[in-house]
């Protein structure tokens, strides 16, 4: 669970980077026209918004991940492939996650129907990743490799680095196919490949109201 929370802050963390960047048009004083992320989410730059669906496996896991990010937060969530033992087949288990400028949530319907946003403590993915909010400060912009290598074949790959950890945006031609991450996820460093399924610049309400916890009644730690 705890590698979980500290993947999901890495990869919204990631999403609001991307957001911000190309919402303003690109890092490092460059213009946007020149990268290839810029193309795929060109409309970002009237919506302000990034909508990503992954897939990926950990420890030999696979799961489905669902981002949302714009200037305001992220939300994410995590569904394995098999629900975990002890939960019956074709049941749809789902972690979802919130971040905003008030912290990082682990957000959840509870008993009644009733929305619980459970405040992650000072030990948990946030503060052990260091992770800031994205601002045009902190972004370091974006790094082009021409020849990232992923599943031992080369891609062109566009990177971002944030709190120790680096996004490399991999492209088969135009068309986005991977999001590697490499950093500390708890073991030492790890890299973790992810295919990208689907990719927008708008996303509902819905999940305008997770990240801002319209309706949740938020949780904090004891002790």
């Amino acid at each position: 669970m705890k590698m979980f929370k500290k993947i999901a802050a890495t990869v919204m963390a990631a999403a609001m980077s991307l957001a911000m960047l190309t919402a303003c048009g690109g890092g490092g004083g460059s213009t946007a026209t020149q990268y290839k992320l810029a193309k795929v989410f060109a409309n970002s730059a009237q919506t302000g918004k990034v909508y990503m669906e992954l897939h990926t496996e950990v420890n030999k896991q696979g799961m489905t991940i669902v981002e949302a990010a714009s200037k305001n937060g992220a939300y994410m969530s995590v569904s394995p492939d098999v629900p975990p033992v002890g939960f019956p087949d074709g049941y749809t288990y789902k972690m979802e996650f919130a971040l905003n400028k008030s912290g990082f949530y682990q957000i959840a319907e509870g008993q009644n129907g009733k929305l619980i946003a459970a405040a992650l403590d000072s030990n948990d993915a946030y503060a052990q990743l260091n992770i800031a909010m994205p601002t045009q400060d902190n972004l370091k912009g974006i790094k082009v490799a021409p020849e990232y290598k992923v599943k031992g074949v080369s891609y062109y790959a566009e990177i971002l680095e944030q709190g120790g950890v680096s996004y490399a945006y991999c492209f088969e031609g135009d068309n986005l196919k991977y999001l590697v991450f490499n950093g500390n996820f708890g073991n030492g460093n790890q890299q973790i490949v992810a295919d990208v399924v689907k990719t927008d610049t708008t996303f509902g309400a819905e999940f305008d109201n997770k990240i801002a916890l319209n309706g949740y009644t938020v949780v904090h730690p004891q002790g």
